[in-house]
C-alpha cells in the first residue's frame, strides 16, 4: 500500500496515497474497507490534491506540496 502520509483525527488514523484518504481505527487495527476512501479536500477543505506529505502535531494538520 504505502502511504505517502498519515494524519490523526478524533480516534481515527488517515493515511493518504494518491490524493485519497483511507481511514484505519486505531482501536481495532484495521482499515475501514466499509466505506470508500474520500478525495482530501472532502475531508480537508482547501487542501490540494497534490499533497506530498502531511502530519498531525499538537492537534493541527500540516500538509506539503
Amino acid at each position: 500500500y504505502n502511504p505517502i502520509a498519515a494524519l490523526y483525527e478524533k480516534g481515527h488514523i488517515w493515511l493518504l496515497k494518491g490524493g485519497l484518504l483511507f481511514k484505519f481505527d486505531e482501536d481495532k487495527l484495521i482499515y475501514e474497507f466499509d466505506r470508500p476512501p474520500k478525495r482530501i479536500s472532502e475531508q480537508f477543505p482547501g487542501v490540494p490534491k497534490n499533497v506530498r506529505t502531511a502530519f498531525t502535531y499538537d492537534g493541527k494538520h500540516y500538509f506539503f506540496t
